[in-house]
């Protein structure tokens, strides 16, 4: 939690310059999540910069899916041939595992080319314009997902759900505008 550290003395006294948190690490649970917040709020106090390096870190990711999704089907490739398996259901697998091989390596290429050919720099000031004008807003203005850590929990609006077909409960007929949990408690009841 942020109140085992005296964030007042860290970027106050001392002065820190700078803060880089992961958004793995505020992903972690609701506790890491609510201390990264308070991080990000204590060092906005006293100016100190938010390094991110979130576009970075993505484009990183993607080549890493890519080349473990490239292990898994060379693994695979590999097993048939071993277990000699042939003719044409084999010859199409082995045709579209080669397909997606150069799928996947023009994907890492750009993945690692964009990580000095982007228009991160735009984005971020996109992104500010667009969040200086949504924090203008009401709440009721947005629909809030129901894990956001934030205080305006609750005060969204609520989405229109009367086009999406519910899931039955107990009775067996859809639920139009429902939740999907009516007749929950007749299922725990037993």
């Amino acid at each position: 939690k942020a109140d085992d550290f005296d964030l007042e003395r860290i970027f106050g006294d001392e002065g820190a310059q700078v803060v880089h948190m992961s958004g793995l690490i505020a992903a972690l649970s609701p506790d890491s999540t609510q201390f990264c917040l308070d991080v990000a709020r204590s060092a906005k106090k006293y100016d100190t910069k938010m390094v991110s390096a979130q576009c970075a870190q993505a484009r990183i990711a993607d080549a890493a899916i890519f080349l473990h999704a490239w292990l898994c089907t060379l693994s695979k490739l590999d097993a048939d041939l071993r277990a000699g398996h042939g003719g044409a259901e084999f010859e199409r697998d082995k045709q579209a595992a080669l397909h997606f091989f150069d799928l996947a390596e023009l994907e890492i290429r750009n993945a690692f080319a964009n990580l000095e050919a982007n228009a991160d720099d735009s984005m971020k000031v996109a992104a500010k314009a667009a969040l200086d004008v949504s924090e203008q807003k009401p709440a009721s203005d947005f629909i809030i997902p129901e894990k956001t850590p934030t205080d305006l929990l609750g005060k969204g609006r609520e989405p229109d759900q009367t086009h999406i077909k519910q899931f039955h409960a107990i009775t067996g007929q859809y639920v139009s505008g429902g939740t999907g949990r009516e007749g929950m408690s007749k299922i725990d009841e037993g």
